[in-house]
């Protein structure tokens, strides 16, 4: 039989193969031409989430504040623009949170940050005594430079398909004066800087 009715055998009248008529081995990874499955002749619902394997990347959001917010109370606040909503796609999936924090505040006052999921801290040292929790805390110097860059990362398990609200919360002591995205004094010349800060939130399969 001609290689050409073989062909037509197989594709009947349409233009393609139906998987019954392919044996379980005809096709293997080495008869595959590199560049023969292309992003572009994918359909878009070609692969499903649930097909991805522990640990893929599912989707990212970010949000970077350019911009200067002022602080000057012991209770903590949300900080604008550092904040982030996600929607998963399963209740089984993570969301890794990653942000960086640039604060300054007044001369030995102590300030603090903390990560929220909704309106629930999920990044807190332990209770102990009357200590205030937080995630990250640090104490101000007065000056011109910036006090401290906090790096704040967490892989949570909101266990939910709901859209996700991360933010991020500060304080400060009474009328300490706490900064974002600057020191505390800040002088204008061409040697104090104006930083950013950002927070992003990343779903991974779980």
């Amino acid at each position: 039989m001609s290689n050409a009715r073989n062909l037509a055998n197989l594709l009947g009248t349409g233009s393609t193969i139906a998987t019954a008529k392919i044996a379980d081995d005809a096709i293997t990874a080495a008869k595959i031409a590199t560049d023969a499955v292309v992003a572009d002749g994918l359909k878009s619902d070609a692969i499903q989430h649930g097909d991805l394997p522990t640990g893929a990347i599912l989707q990212v959001v970010s949000s970077t504040k350019t911009g200067v917010s002022n602080f000057s109370t012991s209770s903590f606040s949300d900080v604008s623009d550092l904040n982030v909503s996600i929607t998963p796609s399963s209740t089984s999936n993570k969301v890794l949170v990653i942000c960086h924090l640039s604060c300054g505040a007044e001369s030995g006052f102590r300030f603090a940050a903390r990560l929220v999921r909704g309106s629930s801290d999920i990044l807190n040292g332990d209770s102990a005594g009357s200590r205030s929790r937080a995630s990250v805390s640090a104490a101000g110097t007065g000056g011109n430079p910036l006090d401290e860059t906090f790096c704040i990362s967490h892989l949570d398990s909101p266990s939910t398909t709901s859209a996700t609200t991360y933010k991020i919360t500060v304080a400060a002591e009474q009328s300490g004066g706490l900064s974002v995205n600057k020191g505390h004094l800040n002088t204008d010349n061409n040697t104090i800087y104006r930083v950013t800060s950002a927070i992003t939130a990343i779903e991974v399969a779980g």
